[in-house]
């Protein structure tokens, strides 16, 4: 049996940034692979699920062009326990 693959192309109609996510192996409760960024092509092999984030957080924030704000503790209005 044949089977064709067909190549798709790396824009997607439906818009926003798309990744393509490879998981390798598991190990100490976390993932680790590799992650596609299609629109470039640039991959980029992870350690765990929070650099994972973190690598496509910041691709986010490049396609938008805008500056990564990060929620802090300094000016949040939450009140102090105790």
């Amino acid at each position: 049996m044949d089977k064709k693959i067909k190549k798709t192309e790396t824009k997607s109609s439906i818009g926003g940034t798309n990744f393509l996510i490879s998981i390798h192996q598991q190990e100490g409760n976390s993932w680790q692979g590799v992650v596609q960024w299609l629109e470039t092509g640039e991959k980029v092999h992870f350690r765990s699920a929070l650099e994972l984030m973190s690598l496509m957080d910041q691709a986010v924030a490049m396609e938008k062009k805008t500056s990564e704000t990060k929620r802090t503790w300094q000016g949040n209005s939450a009140s102090k326990i105790g």
